[in-house]
Protein backbone atom coordinates (compact mmCIF):
# COMPACT_ATOMS: atom_id res chain seq x y z
CA UNK A 1 0.00 0.00 0.00
CA UNK A 2 1.29 3.54 -0.82
CA UNK A 3 1.23 6.59 1.09
CA UNK A 4 -2.79 7.69 1.64
CA UNK A 5 -4.12 9.85 -1.02
CA UNK A 6 -5.29 13.42 -0.32
CA UNK A 7 -9.24 11.86 -0.12
CA UNK A 8 -7.99 9.36 2.69
CA UNK A 9 -5.88 11.68 4.66
CA UNK A 10 -9.34 13.81 4.94
CA UNK A 11 -11.50 11.20 5.66
CA UNK A 12 -8.86 10.01 8.85
CA UNK A 13 -8.61 13.74 9.71
CA UNK A 14 -12.79 13.59 10.21
CA UNK A 15 -12.36 10.32 11.57
CA UNK A 16 -10.81 11.44 13.74
CA UNK A 17 -12.91 14.12 15.51
CA UNK A 18 -15.82 11.38 16.04
CA UNK A 19 -18.37 13.32 14.13
CA UNK A 20 -20.51 10.90 12.11
CA UNK A 21 -18.37 10.03 8.44
CA UNK A 22 -20.15 8.91 5.18
CA UNK A 23 -17.69 7.49 2.75
CA UNK A 24 -19.39 6.98 -0.72
CA UNK A 25 -17.47 5.57 -3.53
CA UNK A 26 -16.82 3.23 -7.00
CA UNK A 27 -15.53 -0.01 -6.93
CA UNK A 28 -11.93 0.10 -6.66
CA UNK A 29 -11.61 3.75 -5.44
CA UNK A 30 -9.99 2.67 -2.08
CA UNK A 31 -12.65 2.28 0.53
CA UNK A 32 -11.48 -0.60 2.26
CA UNK A 33 -7.83 0.51 2.31
CA UNK A 34 -9.56 3.66 3.79
CA UNK A 35 -11.31 2.00 5.91
CA UNK A 36 -7.71 0.04 7.32
CA UNK A 37 -6.75 3.79 7.44
CA UNK A 38 -9.10 4.98 9.79
CA UNK A 39 -9.07 1.20 11.67
CA UNK A 40 -5.68 2.51 12.16
CA UNK A 41 -6.12 5.93 13.21
CA UNK A 42 -7.68 5.33 16.19
CA UNK A 43 -8.19 2.75 19.49
CA UNK A 44 -11.50 1.23 18.99
CA UNK A 45 -13.60 -1.33 18.12
CA UNK A 46 -15.13 -1.56 14.58
CA UNK A 47 -16.89 -4.02 12.22
CA UNK A 48 -16.25 -4.47 8.74
CA UNK A 49 -19.11 -6.11 6.74
CA UNK A 50 -18.30 -7.85 3.85
CA UNK A 51 -20.94 -9.59 0.74
CA UNK A 52 -19.36 -12.95 0.92
CA UNK A 53 -17.47 -14.88 3.09
CA UNK A 54 -14.04 -14.47 1.38
CA UNK A 55 -13.78 -10.92 1.67
CA UNK A 56 -14.95 -10.96 4.77
CA UNK A 57 -11.98 -13.39 5.15
CA UNK A 58 -9.19 -11.59 3.90
CA UNK A 59 -10.16 -7.85 5.38
CA UNK A 60 -9.54 -9.90 8.89
CA UNK A 61 -6.22 -10.56 7.80
CA UNK A 62 -5.69 -6.56 6.97
CA UNK A 63 -7.53 -5.11 9.34
CA UNK A 64 -6.30 -4.75 13.09
CA UNK A 65 -7.61 -7.29 15.44
CA UNK A 66 -9.75 -4.26 16.58
CA UNK A 67 -11.98 -4.56 13.82
CA UNK A 68 -14.17 -7.59 13.58
CA UNK A 69 -14.79 -8.99 9.64
CA UNK A 70 -18.05 -10.05 9.26
CA UNK A 71 -20.74 -11.06 6.22
CA UNK A 72 -23.72 -8.78 6.60
CA UNK A 73 -25.24 -12.54 7.24
CA UNK A 74 -23.01 -13.50 9.45
CA UNK A 75 -24.32 -10.68 11.77
CA UNK A 76 -28.13 -11.81 11.12
CA UNK A 77 -27.15 -14.99 11.81
CA UNK A 78 -25.58 -14.39 15.44
CA UNK A 79 -28.69 -12.37 16.49
CA UNK A 80 -31.62 -14.84 15.31
CA UNK A 81 -29.44 -18.36 16.55
CA UNK A 82 -29.95 -18.33 19.97
CA UNK A 83 -33.77 -17.82 19.74
CA UNK A 84 -33.77 -21.47 17.71
CA UNK A 85 -31.42 -23.32 20.41
CA UNK A 86 -28.36 -23.12 17.90
CA UNK A 87 -25.22 -21.82 17.53
CA UNK A 88 -23.39 -22.87 15.08
CA UNK A 89 -26.35 -24.00 12.85
CA UNK A 90 -30.05 -24.52 12.24
CA UNK A 91 -30.79 -27.79 13.68
CA UNK A 92 -34.82 -27.13 13.82
CA UNK A 93 -37.09 -26.11 11.50
CA UNK A 94 -37.74 -23.05 10.75
CA UNK A 95 -40.92 -21.90 8.67
CA UNK A 96 -41.30 -18.82 7.06
CA UNK A 97 -44.52 -18.13 9.40
CA UNK A 98 -41.54 -18.46 12.43
CA UNK A 99 -39.59 -15.94 11.11
CA UNK A 100 -41.71 -13.86 9.73
CA UNK A 101 -43.03 -13.14 13.24
CA UNK A 102 -39.34 -13.33 14.32
CA UNK A 103 -38.80 -10.09 12.37
CA UNK A 104 -41.88 -8.58 13.47
CA UNK A 105 -43.46 -8.66 9.96
CA UNK A 106 -46.59 -7.13 9.34
CA UNK A 107 -49.41 -7.80 6.59
CA UNK A 108 -48.10 -5.17 4.01
CA UNK A 109 -48.74 -5.03 -0.12
CA UNK A 110 -46.62 -3.74 -2.47
CA UNK A 111 -47.26 -2.11 -5.74
CA UNK A 112 -47.28 -4.48 -8.44
CA UNK A 113 -50.35 -6.55 -6.55
CA UNK A 114 -47.89 -8.78 -4.48
CA UNK A 115 -48.87 -9.50 -0.56
CA UNK A 116 -47.55 -10.44 2.25
CA UNK A 117 -48.71 -12.03 4.91
CA UNK A 118 -47.44 -13.74 7.81
CA UNK A 119 -49.84 -15.83 8.64
CA UNK A 120 -50.46 -17.30 5.50
CA UNK A 121 -47.06 -17.14 4.21
CA UNK A 122 -46.84 -19.65 1.62
CA UNK A 123 -47.65 -19.75 -0.99
CA UNK A 124 -50.51 -17.47 -0.17
CA UNK A 125 -48.10 -14.43 0.12
CA UNK A 126 -48.07 -13.66 -3.47
CA UNK A 127 -51.69 -13.19 -4.18
CA UNK A 128 -53.33 -10.43 -6.34
CA UNK A 129 -55.15 -7.72 -4.71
Amino acid sequence: MGPPTEEQQIAVQRFLTLRPLKIAAFAGAGKTTTLKLLAEARDARGVYLAFNKSIAADAAHKFPRSVDCRTTHSIAFRAVMPRFRSSTKLTERLYPKQLAQEMRYQDRVFPGSIRLKPKNWWPQNLLPR
